[in-house]
């Protein structure tokens, strides 16, 4: 009885074991091709088919953002379990192995506005999205508190100038210090002229403020150039590298030169409506009788070239372009042209414009009241990045050249101009009357004047 039970213990045992190797062939040839199709980009769907997949490279500034992936209909074998398990991710990644089709991808990290797209893959290719840059969500912090018609900030450096009623002000943006001067009662109302904006040299370390030249080192003794220039000067502008001075008087404009203290007569032409120098060049624009012409003068003030014009009234954009932005103001056309050219000197006319600011040679973000445009110098394109409902009051390019920071009366707002599925729009602050902004070098940090609450003043608000 022994001897058969445990024969057939043994009979049982070598089935079972037959049975358990043709389990595993069974097992070893179907699960070989799938790993073998995995491993050069193929996957199972959800209806049990081959699929060759993609991958998704995505990165953000700052990095350790957390990444939420979501796919637009979940065509995983086993419910997106895949995908669920990749949201512990944080960037920088590269995710492999995602199946074809539209993923809603956002990226989330404390003390940071949110960040989300729909992004499509597609079968074995890689979508990037490695330019993303998160925005903080802080609050402006008070600077200097006054009420000031005009602030301006001196190129390349980190000094700002605060214009008010009988003061110019020299602030620090780094150390946050100021240094105060105001203006005897003789001098106050130039303060108060709107045509006195101040003018920065070239170098950052002058200002032109009316009539008066600032110097940052010397901020309590500046020099009046009306005794020097004229009390009927005006429009005065910094010389090539900020030597000199160029400034219009009577009928004519003229060339302060400080080695040699004389007057150098430019050009005379009655009605002259506005002057620029760039390029080694000068440009004047003035009336003539049923049209208006722009003039180009060289170094040495000889007339090279003269183009006409439609009559309106004009002003000069100063715009570091190797184009000649002209404005014509009366109706809201920006002008782009290469003076030199002797075939087509007019490049093109954006209309409707307000504001404008070239983020390269070939790359200009420009403004109406409610519209926000980006135009490509080389092959003439438009492209409309958004419209609004209120009047855009100044606009930014962000170092990243991934994004455009705007400002209305009330609001700061940064839009991206990756175009893919929509160009996300964030409101970084909302306030009462913003003016005078300014965005660093470095792209981190936005100035503004404002009135906050109690508080009206210069502010500042760290954005990265």
């Amino acid at each position: 009885m022994y001897t058969i039970r445990k024969l057939v213990g043994i009979n049982m045992s070598l089935k079972f074991r037959r049975y358990l190797y043709i389990f595993f062939i069974i097992a070893f040839l179907a699960i070989t091709p799938l790993v073998s199709f995995y491993a050069v980009g193929y996957k199972l769907n959800s209806r049990f088919a081959l699929e060759r997949t993609g991958a998704l490279i995505i990165d953000s500034k700052p990095r350790g953002a957390n990444i939420n992936l979501a796919a637009s209909i979940d065509r995983e074998l086993f419910g997106g379990l895949a995908i669920r398990k990749k949201r512990s991710l944080k960037t920088p990644a590269k995710i492999k192995n995602l199946l074809p089709g539209e993923y809603t991808v956002s990226l989330e990290l404390d003390g940071y506005w949110p960040w989300q797209k729909k992004l499509y893959i597609h079968p074995g290719q890689s979508t990037f999205a490695e330019t993303i840059s998160l925005f903080k969500n802080t609050l402006p912090l008070s600077l200097e508190r006054g009420e000031y018609s005009a602030v301006a900030y001196a190129p390349r450096s980190s000094e700002a100038v605060l214009i008010g009623e009988d003061t110019a002000t020299l602030f620090n943006l780094q150390t946050e210090e100021a240094i105060y001067y105001r203006a005897p009662t003789s001098t106050r109302p130039v303060f108060g002229d709107p045509a006195s904006a101040p003018r920065w040299s070239p170098p950052g370390d002058r200002v032109i403020v009316g009539t008066l030249v600032f110097k940052t080192d010397g901020w309590d003794k500046p020099q009046d150039l009306a005794g020097i220039l004229g009390k009927n000067s005006r429009n005065i502008k910094w010389g090539a590298e900020g030597r000199g001075f160029y400034f219009q008087a009577d009928n004519g404009l003229y060339f302060h030169d400080p080695t040699t203290g004389a007057h150098k007569t430019v050009a005379v032409a009655a009605g002259l409506a506005d002057y620029t120098v760039k390029n080694g060049n000068i440009f004047l624009i003035y009336p003539a009788e049923q049209t208006a012409e722009l003039a180009v003068l060289n170094r040495n003030f000889e007339t090279i070239r003269r183009i006409s014009l439609p009559n309106s009234e004009y002003a000069f954009l100063d715009q570091e372009t190797a184009l000649l932005n002209l404005y014509d103001k009366r109706h809201r056309i920006l002008y782009l042209i290469d003076p030199l050219s002797e075939i087509r000197p007019l490049k093109d006319s954006l209309n409707n414009v307000t504001l404008a600011e070239w983020t390269s040679q070939n790359n200009l973000i420009y403004a109406n009241d409610f519209e926000l445009w980006q135009y490509d110098g080389q092959s003439g394109r438009k492209t409309l990045l958004t419209r609004i409902s209120r009047p855009i009051a100044d606009i930014f390019h962000h170092p990243s050249g991934n994004y455009v920071i705007f400002t209305t009366a009330d609001s700061v707002n940064v839009i991206e101009l990756d175009d893919r599925e929509r160009r996300n729009i964030t409101e970084l602050f909302g306030a009462g009357k913003i003016d005078f902004a300014h965005l660093n070098e470095r792209g981190d940090v936005l100035y503004f004047y404002a009135q906050i609450g109690a508080l009206t003043g210069l502010h500042k608000m760290a954005i990265q």
